[in-house]
């Protein structure tokens, strides 16, 4: 199912502790499937989460394919600059210009500029370069070029919501999940030792060790909920992020497929200007019916054997969120977004749409969008591989046209 040999590595964890095969063999017991692949079908599921790590370390974009390419002479790398403005030469984009500290830049393109700045930049360069709702921009003080309604509009994101259950005491350390290993300074810098020496270990694992797709409802035709389960829990009382002294145990899952829709615009006409960001979650009727299941789904795990005879009991939020409404006030309150917006500039087959098929900016020429915010739909899971995918294919449509 990953395939073999490409520059984007996959691995998938093989180190399971007490808690973490209790929480799979539970799931198991309702019916969810164990793999060892969890894109290897569409079934409610749950196994080791496939992570961008090889050796202990993240293979990133950068690290996969910027990287290893660096000393081709086609190819200069700039950092710690900001794209301020599209430049045009007519209707053709022909450049961009830059600034890093107080030195302005501008490059010029004999071929196309492709932008890949992701959900919020890229439609802020747009709108900066007068490309957009002539409305929105008018407001922020820029010039209408290109009239682009949907430019900034109908971003997508997913709503999270969570809870940690604490672990019995009274079976020994083994049944106390990773915060054993690391509910200490004493314990961090050994294992930040052991992970300099192995990149084995805690620290050289993804954030959550098993991933898990269920359905809201047995009247859904596949999963519509992503869940994520790691051996560990926080401390839930201390101002800054750190591990719980007890041994424990985190969920969080959120809606696969949402549908409410945000938008994020400028505010001025200068880069420096702050983004209008109108973020909105939960206000369709089936984003609503899904989000509010998911705690019972996660409970449902925690109840099964041999789960359950570790669970001493559900610390966050507990009793006090149960029904549907309060499930969804609380992961208003104090659930989080799964970083994975998408839509900003989609790809559709209307006029109105911002990019074509090609990922051409429609109403210009010479310009392209490549990253997440072409993405007209959610993607059903993590979103970083797909646009690794997204803009290899991209690479292809470029040069077959150029």
């Amino acid at each position: 199912m990953r395939g073999a040999g490409g520059p984007l590595h996959v691995s998938i964890a093989d180190d399971l502790d007490t808690v973490t095969e209790a929480i799979a063999l539970s799931a198991e017991r309702l019916g969810w499937k164990r793999t060892a692949d969890v894109n290897a079908s569409d079934n409610e599921r749950i196994g080791f989460t496939p992570t961008n790590i090889e050796n202990g370390r993240r293979v990133s974009s950068s690290s996969a394919f910027l990287r290893p390419v660096l000393k081709r002479p086609n190819l200069t790398y700039i950092d710690r600059t900001k794209a301020g403005y599209l430049l045009f030469e007519g209707n053709r984009v022909i450049g961009v210009r830059t600034r890093n500290a107080a030195i302005t830049h501008d490059y010029f393109a004999t071929k196309e500029v492709i932008v890949a700045l992701g959900t919020i930049e890229s439609p802020l360069l747009l709108e900066r370069s007068g490309i957009g709702n002539g409305k929105i921009l008018a407001r922020a003080g820029v010039e209408t070029r290109v009239e682009s309604p949907h430019v900034g509009e109908r971003v997508i994101e997913q709503r999270a919501v969570g809870m940690q259950a604490t672990l019995r005491n009274d079976m020994g350390t083994i049944n106390q999940g990773q915060n054993r290993l690391l509910n200490s300074p004493v314990k961090q810098a050994w294992a930040g030792a052991k992970y300099l020496v192995t990149h084995r270990g805690p620290i050289a694992t993804g954030g959550y060790a098993l991933v898990s797709f269920f359905k809201s409802s047995p009247d859904v035709d596949r999963p519509d909920i992503q869940g994520l389960f790691a051996p560990l829990s926080r401390d839930v009382a201390a101002n800054s992020l750190k591990l719980a002294k007890h041994g424990g145990l985190m969920f969080t899952g959120f809606q696969l497929r949402p549908t409410t829709e945000s938008s994020v615009h400028i505010s001025g006409g200068l880069p420096g200007n702050v983004p209008i960001i109108d973020a909105h979650f939960l206000e369709t009727e089936n984003d609503r019916r899904v989000t509010a299941t998911i705690l019972d789904r996660a409970r449902e795990v925690l109840s099964q054997h041999p789960l359950s005879e570790l669970v001493l009991h559900e610390e966050i939020p507990g009793a006090r969120v149960s029904s549907p409404e309060e499930v969804l006030k609380y992961s208003m309150d104090t659930g989080n977004t799964v970083h994975h917006a998408v839509g900003s500039c989609g790809m559709g087959p209307n006029n109105d749409d911002v990019v074509d098929a090609w990922l051409r900016v429609r109403g210009v020429d010479g310009l392209r969008v490549v990253d997440a915010s072409v993405f007209p739909t959610m993607i059903a899971g993590n979103t970083a591989a797909p646009i690794m995918a997204l803009a290899w294919r991209a690479s292809d449509l470029i040069l077959g046209s150029n």
